[in-house]
């Protein structure tokens, strides 16, 4: 994609909404092991939350054998591996990452003084886990994009919101 080229995309809005709500539906009625995240997990033993423990808590839910067929259905069907494997769309967002950190140091006259270098790290390297999510145990997923493998995602036409006069 081009830089400044406009996309709409309302898959990406759709795919973690969708992912959210079926979270935090876990969190509040209780659901079943694989909708509970404790979040105690995230915590390192010197009683802060870092991207490493999270990554590292994330990782070991994820690779949870008797989650991976509900995992793989509601975090990594075809929608969300559109998503995923959207090239378009993660360099549309380093794109857009770039040029606010480019506007606040012009601004401040500091560079990277609120960590969006730090934060797109963190953001490439979860993308990178993301298309290839495999576990030390054997869990494997999935990621194919809509039409790959023969599923369809009806929200992979974008649709561009109407500009508030």
């Amino acid at each position: 994609m081009e830089k400044g080229k406009e996309k709409c995309y309302s898959y990406f809005y759709d795919t973690i909404t969708t992912a959210a709500e079926w979270l935090i539906a876990g969190q509040s009625s209780g659901g079943d092991q694989c909708q509970r995240i404790d979040l105690q997990d995230f915590i390192t033993e010197n009683g802060t939350v870092t991207f490493e423990s999270i990554k590292t808590a994330a990782i070991a839910k994820i690779c949870d054998e008797s989650c991976e067929d509900t995992y793989q259905d509601v975090l990594f069907g075809c929608c969300s591996a559109s998503m995923i494997k959207d090239e378009e769309l993660q360099t549309a967002t380093v794109d857009v990452s770039n040029g606010i950190n480019a506007m606040v140091t012009k601004i401040s006259g500091t560079e990277d003084n609120y960590g969006f270098t730090t934060y797109l790290g963190y953001y490439q390297e979860t993308m990178n886990l993301l298309k290839n999510p495999t576990c030390k145990n054997g869990v494997e997923y999935s990621v194919v994009p809509c039409g790959e493998g023969g599923d369809t995602c009806d929200e992979l036409t974008g649709k561009r919101k109407e500009e508030v006069q």
